[in-house]
């Protein structure tokens, strides 16, 4: 169960960070899986997408370079509430505890079926 389960969330946060509605998203993810050689044309992209020209100032009104464009789009956005975020550490404090019960179950199990075999005889 466990292996399914973390086999479903990064299938999902892969489709998500390849899909178009992801990069709204998931921006960091997208650019983490583009190629060197592409990594300039994807922030131009992205960065054009997601409109981010508006909300990122800068002094005297001077463009962004491209390592700018990339660490504004890795950061986290205002808008994500914080709610959202603790949401997420809670997912991963369930899925970290259900992979630590099965584990132990698993070992408890393998124990049992040890002894008894080994009082039956096989």
């Amino acid at each position: 169960m466990y292996a399914f389960t973390s086999v479903i969330i990064s299938g999902a946060l892969l489709f998500l960070s390849c899909a178009s509605v992801g990069h709204k998203w998931l921006p960091a993810a997208r650019l983490a899986q583009v190629a060197p050689r592409r990594l300039e044309y994807e922030v131009e992209r992205l960065w054009d997408t997601l409109k981010l020209e508006k909300e990122t100032t800068t002094t005297a009104g001077a463009g962004l370079t491209l390592k700018q464009k990339e660490s504004v789009l890795k950061s986290p956005r205002p808008e994500n509430r914080p709610y959202v975020k603790w949401l997420f550490v809670a997912g991963a404090v369930v899925v970290i505890l259900a992979g630590w019960i099965m584990f132990g179950l698993g070992i408890e199990w393998g124990v049992h079926g040890n002894v008894i075999a080994g009082t039956v005889g096989e």
